[in-house]
C-alpha cells in the first residue's frame, strides 16, 4: 500500500530511519489544504481550514510497516485518506 508522510518521517528527518527501507515512490503535495502546527519535536496537521498544501513523500509499505507507523504515531494521530496533487490518488496520510 502507498502512504504519504510528512514531518519527521521524511528523508533527512529524525524518524526517517523507521521507513527508509520502504520503497520511495516520489515527493508529492496534498491536493487539499490543511493547517500545520509546530508541536516542538514534531509537526501536526489539522483539517480545520484552508491554510496550505502539505509537502511530503510517498512510500510503498507493507502491513508490518503500517503497524510500526501506527505505534510510532501513537494515540494522538488519525490516519485518513487524502488526495495528493501529482497523481490525484487517494492515500493514507499520517496526520
Amino acid at each position: 500500500m502507498d502512504v504519504f508522510v510528512y514531518g519527521t518521517l521524511k528523508n533527512g528527518f529524525s524518524n526517517h530511519h523507521i521507513i527508509r527501507d520502504s520503497v520511495f515512490i516520489e515527493k508529492d503535495t496534498t491536493a487539499d489544504q490543511y493547517c500545520m502546527f509546530d508541536l516542538g519535536s514534531f509537526p501536526a496537521v489539522v483539517d480545520t481550514g484552508n491554510c496550505c498544501n502539505i509537502n511530503g513523500e510517498v512510500y510503498c509499505i507493507d502491513r508490518n510497516m503500517l503497524n510500526s507507523l501506527d505505534i510510532l504515531e501513537g494515540k494522538f494521530f488519525k490516519r485518513k485518506k487524502s488526495k495528493t496533487g501529482k497523481q490525484q490518488r487517494s492515500l493514507d496520510v499520517f496526520s
